[in-house]
């Protein structure tokens, strides 16, 4: 009897380890499941973000390089009010990175199996964003001290009305100035020099957002290799 009572309890012991066992294993088989899901669905979002990326990217592109002809004008003596408020004026830098913060924070992101996308998704989020902001803080410096010096050496002639109704070239409220003071400013090297500058700093800026752009098609081909793989 205790022999068989010694089996009986051996067996139901066996028995509960392996339903706990099993227990564990479907559980953590679901919860892969689940973090497969989630990474594929976070990843979809990373898709549409790199799309609002792309139009903001080419926007900046395009409206920074029109900067650099306004600074190369001017330094040539082609000077207006509309070129000179060009100038004073910034452009922040905005990215969408939602999606790839829900990667990491869900844990996610330890579930790419692709080490190149794992590479690149870092580059693209940590390293780019980070130059990039850093740049645009740069470019904010010189517009600043930009505009204090022109406060401080170039009065205004006159501003426009402004009230709801008004309407102007968004984000630009222009100033306007004197022919005089525009042919003063020309000859001023201090002027001079700070319009070198903002022309040396936008051709960087423009540069990097160019260099993150052309990062997204090898970035896209890898996140669709992703979510395809089984």
């Amino acid at each position: 009897m205790d022999k068989k009572l010694t089996l009986r309890y051996l067996f139901e012991i066996i028995v509960i380890v392996f339903s706990v066992t099993l227990s564990f294993y479907i559980q953590e088989v679901l919860n892969d499941r689940e973090k497969e899901e989630l990474k594929n669905q976070s990843l979809n979002g990373v898709i549409e973000d790199l799309e609002i990326d792309k139009k903001f990217y080419t926007l900046a592109i395009d409206n920074l390089f029109g900067r650099i002809k306004a600074c190369e004008d001017v330094l040539n003596g082609d000077i207006n009010d509309d070129k000179i408020n060009y100038l004073m004026s910034t452009w922040g830098f905005v990215g969408q990175d939602a999606n790839y913060k829900s990667l990491i924070s869900t844990g996610a992101l330890e579930y790419i199996r692709s080490k190149n996308l794992h590479r690149e998704l870092t580059i693209y989020y940590q390293n780019q964003y980070s130059v990039l902001d850093d740049i645009s803080n740069q470019y904010k410096k010189l517009y600043m001290e930009f505009l204090y010096f022109m406060k401080m050496n170039y009065p205004v002639k006159s501003m426009i009305k402004l009230d709801k109704e008004t309407e102007t070239q968004f984000p630009i409220v222009p100033f306007n100035y004197s022919n005089n003071t525009l042919v003063k400013a020309l000859k001023d090297d201090i002027f001079r020099n700070h319009v070198h500058e903002i022309k040396r700093m936008v051709y960087i800026y423009a540069k990097f957002y160019q260099y993150t752009l052309n990062m997204q098609d090898k970035l896209l081909e890898l996140i669709e290799e992703e979510i395809n793989s089984k």
